[in-house]
């Protein structure tokens, strides 16, 4: 299995910009706001959405998000 080239940097600024959202109210990410998504991993952000979002939610574990994220950017 081979993962988006800098799935790791798009992870951070995902988990970063979700967790700044939740303190502070109309906080726009920097990957957002810069087109990052479409730049650095294209087609990952709705992965992250359906199965990191809810993780850091305080909804399922680690492993859980992790094992999916890891099949869902597979394709299988």
């Amino acid at each position: 299995m081979r993962f988006p080239r800098d799935f790791t940097h798009a992870l951070i600024f995902y988990t970063a910009g979700v967790l700044v959202q939740q303190v502070v109210p109309g906080h726009v990410p920097c990957a957002e706001q810069y087109g990052l998504w479409e730049r650095l991993v294209p087609g990952i952000k709705p992965h992250l959405d359906e199965h990191w979002l809810p993780y850091l939610r305080g909804e399922g574990t680690f492993g859980e998000a992790v094992g999916d994220l890891m099949v869902a950017l597979s394709g299988a």
